[in-house]
């Protein structure tokens, strides 16, 4: 039995390994923080990025949703940001900084390059915007993925305030995927070595 419920702060931990293993050959990552066996940081830089990303939703108020085993296992996890919400400054702030020091310079200019472009994409009206969502790689292809997006989806829609939801992914086997939701491709662009897919599902 899978159970979906808002992650919290004793799910930080989990998270983490999740979304790190879900994420360890996405070609973004790849070029942000290399390959395992040619980077021995590399598993490390991606658990200090998700650690990051996972306080920072907390404290900025985005939706942070997980599905769980019937032993309390974290499968499947997301991030999902209102454009209207931009939390408290100084603190997010202090988090960015903070982070500055434990990623390697070029990763830094990357991720910014990367998030400037694809927030350029994504629509001016009031929108979700769905920063990440993965699976753990054994449990990918059982359909875990899609109900957590099916979940969000509908919550979405029944918020009554939200005139789309925009992704962006750097797979080009998960476009097909997100259409099958109803997400369409509106952009794409190419950030450094990665080809990335900016798609939007109108509510």
């Amino acid at each position: 039995m899978l159970t979906t419920r808002t992650l919290q702060e004793a799910d930080r931990r989990a998270f983490v390994r999740v979304m790190s293993a879900a994420f360890a050959q996405d070609p973004l990552f790849l070029d942000l923080f290399g390959e395992d066996h040619r980077q021995p940081m590399a598993a490390h830089w991606r658990a200090v990025f998700f650690a990051y990303l996972f306080d920072r939703s907390r404290i900025a108020g985005h939706c942070l949703l997980g599905i769980f085993d019937a032993h309390g296992s974290l499968l499947a996890a997301c991030v999902l940001e209102d454009s209207a919400r931009r939390g408290p400054v100084l603190s997010l702030a202090w988090r960015a900084l903070r982070l500055l020091p434990r990623l390697p310079w070029r990763s830094m200019r990357l991720l910014n390059a990367y998030i400037r472009r694809t927030r350029h994409a994504a629509p001016t009206s009031h929108h979700h915007y769905l920063t990440m969502v993965g699976t753990l790689p054994e449990r990918q292809g059982q359909g875990i993925g899609t109900r957590l997006m099916h979940g969000l989806i509908d919550a979405a829609r029944l918020s009554g305030n939200m005139q789309a939801i925009a992704l962006d992914t750097e797979n080009a086997a998960n476009v097909p995927r997100y259409e099958k939701l109803g997400f369409r491709v509106s952009q794409r662009l190419r950030v450094s070595e990665t080809d990335v897919y900016c798609m939007l599902l109108t509510l």
